[in-house]
């Protein structure tokens, strides 16, 4: 009885391990269609605390929408580091070097909102730093209120498991609305899939042996 124990409980700990952060971000993007300097990029950056790229935390963002007559380019116009994926679908970022770099450019429609997932392992000393900043054809970061020479839009860093979301405002565009995404119903992680069917096996076997 004591290993059905133990095994019942590694699986209702595994199943419990923490979720993700994942927020819904909003920006009205309707003023970029009067600013000069475009076509306008999307700049999502997540640089490493450590300096050694230890590849702890991870950043996903997907389900973008672009508002009426908004639309992504065809691919990424410069990716560096760690990065994966595109406009169209999903783009990950994990922090496995210093600096971790995804741009695209994309159409500016009324609005532009997209999920974003981010885990929260916090490094010793500098905490690892995700950044989301709009660049002009030039590449250079459109101005905002936050006092970065890269000009985010919304910034975070992974410095607890609740950290701090900061938005700022652009010329013409506002800061994003940032709020929690719908509830999901949790899918069970591989391992825990693994570890039920053994505590059934070890209770049928103790069962057969005259053990339970």
């Amino acid at each position: 009885m004591k290993t059905f124990r133990v095994l019942l409980l590694l699986t209702v700990a595994v199943s419990a391990i923490r979720a993700d952060v994942v927020k819904t971000v909003t920006l009205d993007t309707a003023g970029l269609g009067i600013l000069p300097g475009g076509p306008f990029s999307l700049a999502f950056e997540l640089a490493d605390g450590t300096g050694s790229g230890d590849g702890n935390n991870s950043v996903v963002l997907s389900d973008f929408q672009f508002g009426f007559g908004g639309s992504p380019s065809a691919s990424p116009l410069f990716t560096l580091g760690a990065v994966l994926g595109d406009l169209s679908s999903t783009v990950t970022l994990t922090d496995a070097d210093v600096a971790n770099v995804f741009v695209q450019d994309f159409v500016a429609g009324d609005t532009l909102s997209f999920l974003l997932s981010f885990t929260t392992n916090v490094d010793a000393g500098t905490p690892d730093e995700f950044i989301f900043s709009i660049l002009d054809s030039s590449l250079n970061p459109l101005p905002t209120s936050s006092a970065s020479p890269l000009s985010p839009f919304l910034a975070i860093d992974l410095d607890s498991a609740n950290p701090a979301i900061l938005t700022f405002d652009g010329i013409g565009v506002p800061a994003p609305t940032v709020a929690d995404a719908p509830s999901a119903v949790p899918e069970p992680s591989s391992a825990a899939l693994l570890i039920i069917p053994l505590v059934a096996f070890v209770w049928a076997g103790r069962r057969k042996i005259g053990l339970a």
